[in-house]
């Protein structure tokens, strides 16, 4: 990287590519951190990547203000491979970084922690000026395709949300409430705070071709809540919305850290289960399904004799098969298992074709 090519020149009446000027607050400053260390987690599960990190523009440069997968140390240095970015202000994605003249040379990529594939995007504050930079990065080469790019703009969304908030003064509050609520809308499902349906989805398809370059299997578990419209007509749809939060609760609870969960329709929730084979996610159901049955769902006040029936698959290794087909055996298990009652489950391998 040449200096002359840095995203934000030294110094003051640096021109247009200077940072605007805040009023200093201790105390929405660290609001503002604690909200981009949590894009950050974010983008690192989202993309299933070892580090993420955003810098913002200080006098000297971009700065890190928040990180994953790097060691705490490198906060408040400047780490000068965001800069790739350029003059142009976009979007750049890198598939090999060992490979692009820009960057090979970069300690991130000769050293630890070998950074390859990565994607850097600039963040912007009031009058659209460039406030800092969000980046992600893989220990593999890496190509970046269509959904990766719309996550990618998704999560600079969020960041530019709270950076315009950290700098409004007396609109912050009306203004944070928006922003939690276009973080929910975006990545969430605002009444479980599970992952939504866009992004359960979007995480199944990164999982899935993860499994097929480690060439291990991937399984997945649709549970379906039976009969939820029954309990909204009789107890009120306030009690099937709590209904609903409890069994959110208790299947994330149920599945290892690696796992992701996430709701899928009003009343099914589609859990992803990496290095795991049919027999392990059938176990899972099985154990899912005796705890529902030992101990009722609370809705206020109201015990639910609650079942769900699900809808058990495993894509093995080697196959030509693509992340919606594994979807939609899943939801042809769901059904048959549905079909045969209540609290049923029904599994199904997908073999290579």
């Amino acid at each position: 990287m040449q200096d002359d090519k840095r995203l934000f020149p030294p110094g003051p009446g640096a021109g247009a590519d200077a940072p605007e000027a805040e009023t200093s607050d201790p105390v929405s400053e660290a609001a503002l951190l604690e909200r981009l260390e949590r894009v950050t987690r974010f983008a690192r599960r989202l993309f299933q990547v070892p580090v993420a990190a955003i810098s913002l523009a200080e006098p000297d440069g971009l700065k890190v203000k928040a990180c994953q997968g790097l060691p705490a140390a490198v906060l408040g240095q400047t780490l000068r491979i965001e800069e790739i970015i350029g003059a142009n202000r976009r979007v750049v994605m890198i598939q090999d970084a060992a490979a692009d003249m820009r960057i090979l040379t970069h300690p991130l990529v000769q050293g630890r922690p070998q950074i390859r594939g990565l994607a850097a995007a600039p963040l912007r504050g009031l009058g659209r000026q460039v406030r800092g930079v969000i980046l992600i990065a893989d220990r593999q080469a890496r190509t970046f395709g269509t959904s990766d790019l719309v996550l990618l703009k998704d999560l600079v969304s969020l960041a530019e949300t709270d950076l315009i908030v950290s700098s409004l003064g007396e609109a912050r509050l009306k203004l944070m409430a928006e922003a939690h609520a276009m973080q929910r809308n975006a990545l969430t499902d605002p009444l479980t705070q599970l992952w939504n349906r866009a992004a359960v989805t979007s995480a199944l398809e990164r999982e899935v071709h993860a499994a097929k370059r480690r060439k291990e299997s991937i399984s997945m578990v649709l549970a379906g809540i039976d009969d939820l419209d029954g309990i909204a007509s009789v107890e009120g749809r306030g009690a099937a919305d709590l209904a609903v939060v409890e069994v959110a609760a208790r299947l994330n609870h149920s599945v290892r850290r690696s796992d992701l969960v996430g709701r899928y329709d009003d009343d099914a929730f589609l859990m992803i289960l990496p290095r795991c084979d049919l027999s392990h996610a059938t176990q899972l159901a099985d154990r899912m399904r005796r705890q529902f049955a030992h101990r009722p769902v609370r809705a206020g006040s109201v015990e639910l004799p609650l079942t769900l029936s699900y809808g058990v698959v495993t894509g093995v290794p080697n196959g030509e098969w693509a992340p919606e087909d594994l979807l939609q055996l899943a939801l042809l298990a769901l059904a048959e298992a549905r079909e045969t009652g209540i609290d049923a489950s029904v599994a199904r391998q997908l073999a290579p074709r």
